[in-house]
């Protein structure tokens, strides 16, 4: 139980006058003696060192008001929908693993045109394709925010207007299992009130004030965020 409830709350550096220095000494404190304004606070703190710009600090400060609140009903990030780092969705011109946000929704636009090609555009209802083929995007090359405020993908919808015009919502859990307390403080040991203590002082929210994890999404609009060639009648 010590590893995951003591955690380093700062760090001195030996030489003074040297940031890079290897040699540091941490002070340690027991978060279970810890307010829970005081873990949100050291949360909070971990969550900002990861978000970047104005608006998605208030993305994030509506998110953990969502928290706060407790009732762990599914909660849109639609601020934070309305920001994202679209990337140039061209998967040909990038490593295997740094897809972003618009190879993503490339993949899932060629998936969809193929499967209307499969069906000669006549279908009605639902149309399922292949989910392990889309390019999902890689946290946080694809936007560094939403690696602090959605931390990875478990499930997804692709949705179609009648227009023609392709959305997404990509979801995740806002919460933090015991595995991650731990693992993430060998991550982010040289942060102050980073990760480590962070991720442990949102886990200790949840075993021992009740705080209830949740299923968080972001909404991906490419016509809202400049892009415009998702459209299914562009289709060859």
């Amino acid at each position: 139980m010590k590893s995951f409830t003591e955690a380093k709350s700062g760090e001195i550096n030996s030489s003074g006058l040297n940031p890079w220095s290897s040699k540091k000494f941490y002070e340690t404190e027991n978060l279970l003696e810890k307010t829970e304004v005081e873990l949100f606070e050291y949360f909070k703190d971990a969550l900002g060192v990861l978000t970047t710009g104005d608006e998605a600090n208030s993305a994030l400060n509506d998110l953990l008001n969502h928290f706060r609140l407790n009732t762990g009903d599914f909660y849109m990030n639609e601020k934070l929908s309305n920001i994202i780092q679209f990337g140039d969705g061209d998967a040909e011109t990038l490593g295997n693993d740094d897809r972003t946000v618009g190879d993503f929704m490339k993949s899932a636009f060629n998936e969809i045109c193929n499967k209307l090609n499969e069906l000669n555009g006549q279908c009605v209802g639902d149309v399922n394709i292949d989910v392990t083929a889309l390019k999902y995007p890689n946290f946080p090359m694809s936007d560094p925010n939403l690696i602090a405020q959605l931390g990875g993908i478990q499930g997804v919808s692709v949705l179609i207007d009648n227009a023609g015009n392709l959305t997404a919502e990509l979801y995740g859990t806002f919460g933090v299992s015991e595995e991650d307390a731990v693992k993430r403080d060998s991550k982010f040991g040289n942060t102050i009130t980073g990760g480590s203590i962070g991720t442990k002082a949102m886990r200790i929210l949840q075993t021992h004030h009740g705080k209830k994890p949740f299923v968080d999404g972001v909404k991906i609009d490419p016509l809202k965020l400049g892009e415009s060639n998702f459209n299914l009648n562009d289709c060859n």
